[in-house]
């Protein structure tokens, strides 16, 4: 008598797998910006200091002047920052509660992936306006400098 095999298991919808991909990769470009951006490095404000800004080539091209003003600023949002990581770890767990539900609901885990998102477009979003508003900052020569 031969054994029967067990039915093998549905895979997700590609356009499932690609979606959670996209969105693991802007969650980790957030968690990246936002783990430069708090790093130790000596100590600041409040004992918190960044070695590294994280914005690539317009945080090697401030002055130390500039980037000790843009930690102070990241610094002033920590708190902000916080409740985010933490809205973002959330969210996960959502989505993966939400995968293995049965039955299961794509317009539910849709919302939270939109939620997720939104999420990461905020926090890429205060990243942009500290660069901008320190930017504005400088003086023409600065500026041009830059």
């Amino acid at each position: 008598m031969s054994e029967l095999a067990d039915p093998p298991k549905p895979r997700s919808p590609r356009w499932m797998r690609l979606a959670l991909g996209l969105s693991l990769a802007l969650n980790l470009a957030v968690a990246g910006i936002v783990a430069g951006a708090m790093l130790r490095d000596g100590p600041g404000p409040r004992g918190v200091a960044v070695r590294d800004i994280g914005f690539g080539p317009y945080g090697r091209s401030l002055s130390e002047a500039d980037r000790q003003a843009l930690r102070r600023a990241f610094v002033a949002h920590a708190p902000d920052l916080r409740a985010a990581r933490m809205a973002m770890r959330t969210d996960m767990a959502e989505m993966v509660t939400l995968l293995r539900a049965e039955p299961f609901d794509p317009a539910a885990l849709r919302a939270a992936m939109d939620r997720a998102s939104a999420r990461t477009a905020e926090m890429v979003g205060l990243g942009q306006t500290l660069i901008v508003e320190r930017i504005e900052a400088m003086t023409p020569e600065a500026r041009r400098a830059f």
